[in-house]
């Protein structure tokens, strides 16, 4: 081995200049699709991840339009083709059946093949169904549709969640979360307004309402043929894909005016020292993620292993094995092998790995049943007023339109922008994000006793809007944590798991069992009670999260 002076110098010079590629943005084949927060505003790159997220929110948009535009047709549907109660309760709950059912098949889909041609595939068959729906002429045409929408619609829903974990701004994530799931609140909005307008379009106006869906989510489907490839692709499956846009950690270095480090020539007998020096002075900038390459100095022996470096969001699900900073999550061989063998673990596997997570579970229990109050009341609420308080079909249609779309916009943006910030400003106080989920979990809590105790169409209107004001927010705060806290090949199936609580308690729930409740009962209020009284576990699972 040489050990001359010009040998080492040269050596370090190597690792120098490699540190500085690194730094200075200097791209490799190998590198994943890098997150919106690493581009320049208003680049190429910029402008198209801007785009896609665009359109994930018109897209999310026009396939939740039959969430709102359903309820408003039960009557009509009701009465041309014979449903029961129940029979409507199917029929509503039939989509997230098959949601349920093609959960984890769209998660294997994700992982393994390309996500552009998955999200064609998963948006034609929301294409067919829609036809189906619009110009069915039976019942059982109205089963099959509401079945192959639930197909399409499975794939997007896992799809969404993880582009946004791995292309949305750091300072804006929960923003951009928050944005796209208001597709779920607008676009019910839009649905439950513009079929009410068609109701004055004759006894085909429902139909009309269906073919308006259809025909928009294909104008915008050919606007997602327009994207480029790299912005879409969540190439899920590497374990090198790395978060580092929310480190705030920088070690000083002795020249500020460079990003390089400072290196000392030292001994044989003080090689260890060395590389933690090596590894210590370098300044780690924010919205960057390196592989640090160094050509070894050292005999083979001695040289140590030096971690590609990671930093990622803190939160209270992260447990970070550094002890000196609670800022970000700096990897370490452990992690790395821990990465790579969940990558290689059968699905079966992953899906087991995931489930023994006590707070992974509580947490998409809470997602799921936010959406159970959330989505119950806007399927039920219609007809309940208008049956129980008989009160005129369209002030119902406009009252609660109102509330629907103005409560849940309003709170899923401000709650997000809110919970976003505080994030940023207190990166060390986790905490003051689940006083918060605590606070709105409370008056959800509050809001949903009044509806149960006093039923009468003022504390309806007003509890639904404050209901849906401060769940809303929840959500994508919660959803965000649960991705953060695993390993991006697990991913696909920790969404997966999500849709599945959240479709079989949360959308098939509140669609079946207040209907089933009101046949029970012989009582439109039966469905209050079965609607509201889910909401109590979220001020529950709030607290278990905090003290955890």
């Amino acid at each position: 081995m040489k050990t001359d002076n010009n040998v080492i110098d040269s050596s370090i010079n190597e690792n120098t200049s490699c540190i500085d590629e690194c730094l200075n943005d200097i791209s490799h084949n190998d590198e994943p699709p890098t997150k919106p927060g690493r581009y320049k505003k208003w680049t190429r790159e910029y402008k198209y991840t801007f785009y896609f997220f665009i359109l994930n929110f018109f897209f999310n948009t026009l396939i939740n339009y039959d969430a709102g535009s359903v309820p408003v047709m039960l009557n009509w549907i009701q009465e041309s083709f014979k449903f029961t109660s129940t029979e409507l309760g199917v029929m509503g709950s039939l989509n997230y059946v098959s949601t349920v059912i093609f959960s984890a098949f769209w998660s294997y889909v994700f992982s393994n093949y390309s996500s552009k041609k998955s999200l064609n595939v998963s948006f034609l068959a929301i294409e067919v169904s829609l036809v189906l729906f619009g110009l069915a002429i039976n019942k059982y045409m109205f089963f099959v549709a509401k079945f192959c929408k639930g197909y399409g619609q499975s794939g997007y829903a896992l799809y969404f969640p993880v582009w946004v974990d791995i292309f949305a701004p750091p300072k804006h994530r929960n923003l951009w979360m928050a944005v796209i799931q208001s597709g779920l609140s607008v676009g019910g909005a839009v649905g439950y307004i513009v079929t009410s307008l068609f109701s004055y379009a004759g006894k085909y106006g429902w139909r009309y309402s269906v073919m308006t869906q259809a025909l928009s989510i294909g104008i915008t489907l050919v606007l997602f043929w327009m994207i480029p490839k790299q912005f879409i692709e969540l190439k899920t499956s590497r374990d090198d894909i790395v978060n580092s846009d929310l480190c705030t950690c920088e070690k000083t270095v002795n020249n500020p005016s460079t990003s390089s480090m400072e290196t000392k020539y030292v001994t044989d007998e003080t090689n260890l020292d060395d590389e933690s020096h090596f590894r210590n002075n370098f300044k780690v900038k924010r919205s960057h993620s390196l592989d640090v390459v160094v050509t070894p100095v050292h005999p083979p022996a001695q040289q140590k292993d030096i971690s590609r470096v990671y930093s990622n969001f803190d939160s209270s699900m992260i447990n970070s094995e550094n002890p000196k900073c609670n800022k970000c999550f700096v990897s370490n061989p452990k992690q790395n092998r821990g990465s790579a063998k969940t990558k290689n673990m059968s699905t079966f596997r992953k899906y087991v790995f995931l489930l023994k997570s006590s707070i992974f579970i509580l947490s998409a229990l809470a997602i799921s049943l936010v959406y159970f109050v959330i989505f119950g009341a806007q399927f039920w609420m219609t007809k309940i007023v208008v049956s129980h308080f008989n009160i005129e079909e369209r002030k119902v249609f406009l009252v609660f339109s109102y509330i629907f779309m103005t409560s849940q916009i309003t709170g899923l943006v401000c709650g997000s922008y809110l919970t976003d910030k505080i994030v940023y400003h207190y990166p060390n106080k986790p905490l003051y994000v689940d006083y918060v989920l605590i606070t709105w979990a409370s008056i959800v809590c509050l809001a949903s006793i009044a509806m149960i105790s006093y039923k009468s169409i003022m504390v309806l209107s007003i509890g639904n809007l404050v209901v849906f004001f401060y769940s809303v927010p929840i959500t994508p705060v919660v959803l965000l944590r649960l991705l953060q806290s695993v390993d991006y090949a697990l991913k696909p199936y920790a969404t997966s798991i999500v849709m599945i609580s959240l479709n079989v308690l949360g959308f098939i729930g509140g669609t079946l069992l207040p209907g089933i409740a009101v046949d029970v009962y012989k009582s439109d209020l039966a469905a209050v009670y079965t609607i509201y009284m889910p909401s109590l576990y979220h001020k529950a699972e709030s607290r278990f999260e905090e003290y955890d």
